[in-house]
């Protein structure tokens, strides 16, 4: 993919990240080119025009926000990573995929190793994340409800 923008850096400015930043960045500098479109000229009163453009640019330095929180961690945690971590990764790999775990439960499992998180106690099913996800609902729905809201 080739792109007139140049690499997205951390404020380290270390390396470039993944091109799946550069839609985001993208999408914001849109965002703000919208919020100036909406703040220079319309027929409509200044008031209308005003909270569009603040909506607009508020949404922009979100997502730029949400960029910059995302490239930190990561190259962070890169930065973190060395051979203890490699080799848990390749260990993970070795071990293979387990009855109870799809493909994308496996690898996350490898790349959880490779970030020096620690391993899963057990395998979590859809099914026992959506029970958990419910109840987790309707714990927040009770504790809204006592408090009035």
């Amino acid at each position: 993919m080739t792109t007139d923008r140049e690499p997205i850096t951390s404020e380290k400015g270390k390396r470039g990240l993944p091109d799946r930043y550069t839609p985001l960045k993208a999408d914001a500098d849109t965002l703000r080119a919208m919020a100036r479109m909406e703040a220079d000229g319309s027929d409509e009163p200044d008031d209308l025009r005003g909270i569009r453009a603040r909506t607009l640019l508020g949404a922009a330095i979100q997502l730029e926000r949400k960029i910059e929180t995302e490239e930190t961690i990561l190259e962070d945690a890169i930065d973190r990573m060395g051979w203890p971590e490699i080799h848990a990764f390749q260990e993970e790999l070795q071990r293979g995929q387990g009855v109870c775990e799809d493909a994308g439960g496996f690898f996350m499992r490898a790349i959880r190793r490779l970030f020096g998180t620690p391993k899963m106690e057990g395998v979590v099913t859809y099914q026992e994340a959506a029970r958990a996800l419910v109840k987790e609902a309707l714990e927040q729905k009770r504790k809204d409800s006592s408090h009035g809201l």
